[in-house]
């Protein structure tokens, strides 16, 4: 199994290294900022969200002319979050000042920094290219233009049958061309060329290929190529394709495999492991049925073999623990750390123990879901941030075979945030308009809208079109003509003119905080009755969203907040109730256990709500609704902070 560039010849390999590797600089340059450093008074308006002109001002500035990023646009907020975590990272890595670089297996394995290292004083080594490099740097002073260009420049081997542009920054299209390839190798004879190694890019297209036709084997890992280059079939002596990690899918017009089975005989090999879409064993018999008469080795990642465990199968490596808990965020126990990461996909989880906890990167094709887990929510309690109780076994004498990590409760680090308040007029409307859906539907409902989530009533409202509505809702909805629509489009319209007044009586409140996004960025309101707990991602969001919270819930500690996932060790709870909090959904988020439903409980499942105490009465129960305001089908703003307000310190939310 191929993982990266192989030299078959055994040949020793040269190395320029780009310009973008990692700057040594620094490590010590940089000092650990106090914990309370980041709390600024000068930032305390920003903390109460009282100012609607400050959220109007941060929602539409723009820098050059174009919008600015989320990152860019709270720089400081990011900022602040990170003075956080590097301060409690600090404490039990004190050599990572900043996260580790994301090195995974393949890295590791890589060949040309394998020779590197074992070769470093071996001047055979560099005397392939050792001319071109002197000559380079005696003319970097007087040739700035050059700077970027010599990012390009490839790795070879003394004989120049290898070549590499790995990790070149190349983006998109790159030709196949001596020209290309640097100052002195214009000439070179690529036709002689045995091994082309341009992973770690983000190519779509790699014109000039067929130039190479002694070439066998092709890494194309790690790059956006959607299909196979449209020249691949003309590479008659090609034995090994690697394309893992790009964007290809099981189809002919994806893999070409009419083009290699004519005319690439000696094909042994094709790795498409981690290609989403080539993901189902159904997939991989496909490619082998398309390859025929060809019969190479087909390495690919089969995603169904990893969520096997959510029905409640064991893995064989890992102790026992399953791949998965919780078949989705309503079973899922928001206290529970384990909970609180399984909305992570495994790939993140392997970079947090890599870049947070310095661990070495972990193999696929050896080490799980499970076992990469296990090993993080082990990382998480050496540290203090997760912990167990009475019903929990704990670790004696080194030897973790008793512990059970499923039920380690977190224990991370949490700062707090206040929503900014709404008028209560427009609370008021909007109790009313809730009120009125949960009698028409019931506060419990069976047929409730996305179901994954634990909540007793869940409706997904959409931005209605601009229509005349009557007084009356019902005359309203049924007034909508049957004509031209099917049933499902004529259910949609019925909602949306049923519940216009909730929507506008949400888009108004809203307004009195930010009417940009009220008016032009939310296309859907979730509304909510009975929503708690549920880890999980929103993963089809365009950007952040907005929560509001109203009910007779108990608020204090924390409870009934948007509890979201700043960073590995800190927590961030946004009070929402009566106010308006801006979180990125596109982070770990769950709703912190309220009322009598936050019971502490040691099971994975969520706590159990439960009935009215005998001196209560039903319509004394404790409730909370949410509306959480966001968009999609719009332009992707890719994520800045998790929170857009900077945070005051605070306890722990409360588990009992």
């Amino acid at each position: 199994m191929t993982n990266g560039l192989m030299d078959h010849g055994g040949n020793n390999i040269a190395i320029v290294a780009p310009n973008n590797s990692v700057s040594a600089k620094t490590q010590h340059e940089k000092k650990p900022v106090n914990l309370p450093s980041c709390f600024r008074k000068r930032d305390h308006d920003l903390l109460s969200g009282d100012s609607k002109e400050k959220h109007q001002q941060q929602h539409t500035t723009l820098l050059g002319g174009q919008s600015r990023s989320l990152a860019e646009e709270f720089s400081s907020v990011m900022l602040a979050l990170e003075e956080v975590e590097t301060s409690l990272r600090l404490k039990h890595h004190p050599s990572l000042i900043e996260r580790a670089p994301p090195l995974e297996v393949d890295d590791l394995k890589d060949k040309f920094l394998l020779d590197a290292e074992k070769n470093a004083n071996n001047l055979q080594l560099t005397n392939g290219i050792h001319n071109l490099n002197e000559n380079n740097n005696n003319n970097h002073a007087s040739e700035s233009s050059r700077q970027s260009s010599t990012n390009n420049y490839p790795a070879l081997s003394n004989d120049r049958t290898l070549v590499s542009f790995r990790k070149r920054m190349l983006k998109k299209v790159f030709r196949i061309d001596p020209c290309n390839f640097g100052v002195g190798l214009q000439n070179m004879d690529i036709t002689r060329l045995l091994t082309l190694d341009v992973s770690h890019n983000e190519l779509t297209e790699l014109p000039g290929l067929g130039a190479l036709t002694h070439l066998q084997t092709l890494n194309l890992n790690r790059n956006w190529f959607n299909t196979l280059p449209s020249e691949i079939g003309t590479l008659s002596r090609l034995k090994i394709i690697s394309a893992a990690r790009n964007f290809l899918k099981p189809t002919q017009q994806s893999l070409r495999w009419g083009m290699l089975t004519q005319n690439c005989p000696n094909l042994v090999e094709l790795d498409l492991r981690y290609n989403q879409k080539c993901c189902k064993g159904i997939h991989r018999d496909r490619i082998a049925e398309g390859l025929l008469p060809l019969k190479p080795f087909v390495a690919m990642t089969v995603w169904q073999d990893e969520t096997a465990a959510v029905n409640g199968n064991k893995n064989s490596n890992s102790g026992g623990m399953n791949k998965y808990v919780g078949s989705s965020a309503a079973h899922r126990n928001p206290i529970l750390l384990r909970s609180q990461l399984e909305p992570l996909g495994t790939q993140a989880l392997r970079k947090r123990l890599v870049c947070d906890f310095g661990r070495p990167p972990t193999d696929p094709a050896t080490v799980d879901r499970a076992q990469v887990m296990k090993d993080l929510l082990a990382a998480y309690l050496q540290e203090g941030l997760a912990k167990s109780n009475s019903n929990v076994k704990v670790i004696n004498n080194g030897d973790d075979h008793d512990l059970e990590y499923d039920l380690l409760l977190e224990n991370r680090h949490v700062l707090q945030i206040y929503g900014s308040p709404v008028p209560e007029d427009k609370l008021q409307a909007l109790r009313n308009e809730l009120h009125k859906w949960t009698a028409h539907t019931g506060k419990l409902n069976k047929n409730r809208e996305r179901p994954s989530i634990d909540a007793s009533n869940y409706m997904i409202l959409q931005k209605p079109k601009p229509t005349a509505i009557n007084d009356d809702d019902d005359t309203a909805a049924a007034s909508i003509s049957p004509k031209k629509l099917s049933r499902r489009a004529l259910r949609r319209a019925q909602k949306r003119e049923r519940y216009r007044r909730l929507w506008e009586a949400g888009i108004a409140a809203l307004e009195t905080i930010d009417s940009v996004f009220a008016q032009q960025n939310c296309t859907e309101i979730a509304v909510t009755y009975g929503f708690t707990g549920s880890p999980h991602r929103d993963k089809q969001n365009c950007g952040p969203f907005y929560g509001l919270s109203l009910g007779n819930y108990d608020d204090a500690d924390g409870k009934g907040g948007i509890v979201v996932e700043a960073s590995a060790r800190v927590l961030v709870r946004v009070n929402t109730k009566n106010r308006f909090g801006k979180v990125d959904g596109r982070f770990v988020h769950w709703v912190a256990p309220w009322g009598r439903n936050c019971t502490s409980t040691t099971s994975n499942a969520p706590p159990e709500r439960e009935q009215p105490l005998p001196h209560q009465s039903k319509d004394e129960e404790e409730y909370r609704y949410s509306l959480i305001y966001y968009e999609t089908g719009h332009t992707f703003r890719p994520p800045g902070p998790a929170v857009f307000s900077i945070p005051t310190s605070a306890g722990k939310i409360a588990n009992t």
